[in-house]
């Protein structure tokens, strides 16, 4: 039986490669309406409808769609209305462009590229609107502008700006192979019961009741390289899980705007990987200004969260809500809770390493980590500065079991002081199984006791009390770069640290934060590299150059001198842009990440990141 199983598979997989190795490359081109028929596979006979392509492809088979606006005008053929709720039967909000399993998108061409390198999706905008109706009113939009569903091989939504669909109808859906595509999910994508990769995209504008740019359940799907911004939804309004399998890498998301729980993403008992994102500036009602992740497995690396708010509930940063995560070489500064955990509140069985946190607010109980119920390890992070209005600055723990190794508390405050009792770490009820090793605290050791809510453990071992750590330059966390996790971060160490040398090897990562190797006994902290000091011939020649606004609208501003200014965009392509020794003229690019280089007055060369709203 076990060997017809694998024959069976065989077949399947042999027909798949076959269908793979006669895959075609179909076009589509707004502007061609000399009514070509099929097969779509040149520029001159380009389809002017995406659907109509979608519909006529296989698996394998690539879309490549030229510059323009695209609504959907139809609904998906294998589509039968839900019985579930009120709405029955299909209206003209539930056109969307179903995306066929195999089948890859690809937006950004001008219409006469003849390799797929020569695409550029700054230049060549790709638009898919769901604004079908009266043109402003997102009262007659499409509840979702994609629809990817039920399909092992997996489809590509690549290079496009996907806006003004509005998932906001509670009642019924589409059924897809019984599966249910539900009208309150997924105003810009709904993917589910499948796989898929959406990169290299722009969502913004859309909304929804869960997941207002892309909602994901039940599948396989990566979401990457993508800027998601000015979204809103009840809860997630850029990224929305449940069930799923998920990839979150390299997204810029920002300026979102949730009723209630996940100011940008919300994931339910999904396993996540995600890495590499810059997540700012978005607002949830209540838990979780950032990040809500309820259950499930995640793993978190090289994030940047920051100035995010949860307005009247907990979480201004990260919001974990049970199950098992793993934090690894994130860094959380600048976030605001309203009530308990302004950087992250944390529930359940998570581990904590190469954190740098600092300047979050809190406005009752820890500013940087308000540890509930469940096991939490924490090792080698630095937490600075960081605020809470009644106890625990740094870290505020209710119960549960908690490990503290190799952690630098400092400058942390309980209102406006840094020197009271529970200024850097509060435990409310005595309870909590705790265990502090090689950290240092930012009080006298006579301020850690069992009276003052605040004691070490049975066992405490190794810590450093009320003595500077030295940090390279505080004032400039983030460094004279402005690029986190690197060696000239203004919280690493200078080389006369106490901290230097100080650590446990016991828990400690084999790096640190900025990819430096740990040698022989490990600092405490995140930094195991020294922080670079310049030698006196060196000194004022180095600039710190700040361009703002970021983002930025028509103009970008630099506060010092410039010469040999290049603009481009995220992939490299250099891009024709008016600029002075100050300024540079954005109005003519789409909105987008861009890198701007140039020289500063002493040769030195400048590169840094902006987003063109």
């Amino acid at each position: 039986m076990k060997n017809l199983y694998k024959l069976f598979l065989g077949s399947i997989f042999s027909i798949a490669a076959v269908n793979m190795a006669h895959a075609t490359i179909r076009y589509v081109n707004l502007n061609n309406t000399a009514g070509t028929a099929a097969p779509y596979t040149s520029w001159a006979t380009a389809g002017s409808d995406i659907q109509t392509v979608i519909n006529e492809s296989v698996a394998g088979d690539e879309i490549w769609i030229a510059a323009g606006t695209y609504k959907p005008n139809s609904i998906p053929s294998v589509a039968t209305p839900s019985n579930i709720g009120s709405l029955t039967v299909f209206h003209e909000r539930d056109y969307t462009f179903f995306v066929k399993d195999g089948v890859k998108i690809y937006g950004g061409f001008s219409g006469t590229e003849t390799l797929f390198s020569q695409r550029n999706v700054v230049l060549n905008e790709t638009i898919l609107s769901g604004d079908i109706g009266i043109q402003g009113d997102a009262s007659d939009n499409c509840y979702h502008v994609i629809v990817s569903a039920d399909g092992n091989i997996g489809t590509v939504i690549d290079g496009f700006s996907i806006t003004k669909g509005n998932a906001n109808n509670y009642s019924g859906g589409m059924m897809i192979n019984n599966h249910f595509i539900y009208r309150a999910c997924g105003g810009g994508v709904f993917s589910g019961y499948g796989k898929s990769t959406i990169t290299n995209s722009t969502f913004f504008d859309i909304s929804g009741g869960s997941g207002g740019a892309v909602y994901l359940q039940y599948g396989y799907n990566t979401v990457s390289d993508n800027i998601i911004y000015n979204n809103t939804a009840n809860s997630g309004p850029a990224i929305h899980t449940d069930n799923d399998t998920s990839v979150f890498s390299g997204n810029t998301i920002y300026n979102n705007s949730a009723i209630s729980d996940g100011g940008a993403i919300i994931t339910y008992y999904s396993t996540n990987t995600i890495n590499n994102n810059k997540i700012h500036d978005n607002i949830a009602g209540s838990r979780g200004g950032a990040i809500m992740i309820t259950s499930g497995n995640s793993t978190f690396t090289n994030n940047i969260i920051y100035k995010n708010k949860a307005n009247s509930g907990i979480a201004g940063g990260i919001y974990l809500n049970y199950g098992t995560n793993i934090f690894l070489n994130n860094v959380l500064y600048e976030n605001t809770a309203y009530a308990a955990g302004g950087a992250i509140y944390s529930v359940g069985n998570n581990t904590f390493t190469n954190t740098i946190i600092y300047k979050n607010i809190s406005y009752t109980g820890g500013g940087a980590f308000f540890l509930g119920s469940g096991t939490h390890i924490l090792n080698n992070n630095t937490l600075y500065s960081n605020t809470a209005s009644s106890n625990g600055g740094g870290i505020y723990t209710t119960s549960g079991n908690n490990t503290l190794r190799n952690n630098i508390f400092w400058d942390n405050k309980k209102g406006n002081s840094a020197s009271v009792v529970g200024s850097d770490y509060y435990n409310y009820n005595n309870t909590t199984t705790i265990s502090f090793s090689n950290n240092l605290l930012q009080l006298p050791n006579t301020s850690y006791t069992t009276a003052a809510f605040n004691s070490l453990g049975s066992n405490p071992q190794g810590n450093i009390f009320a003595q500077n750590p030295s940090f390279g330059n505080p004032a400039i966390p983030l460094g004279a770069d402005g690029i986190p996790l690197t060696a000239d971060d203004g919280l690493a160490l200078l080389s006369n640290s106490v901290c230097r040398g100080s650590g446990t090897t016991s828990g400690a990562p084999d790096y640190d934060c900025t990819g430096a190797p740990h040698t022989g006994i490990p600092n405490m902290g995140a930094y195991e590299v020294v922080f670079p000091t310049l030698n006196t011939s060196e000194t004022g020649k180095k600039i710190i150059l700040k361009i703002y606004p970021n983002p930025a609208k028509d103009i970008l501003y630099f506060s010092e001198e410039l010469s040999n200014i290049e603009i481009s965009s995220i992939d490299g392509r250099k891009l024709n842009v008016a600029a002075t020794k100050k300024d540079a003229d954005l109005s003519q690019l789409p909105k987008g990440l861009y890198i701007i280089t140039g020289k500063d007055k002493n040769g030195n060369k400048i590169s840094q990141k902006f987003i063109k709203e």
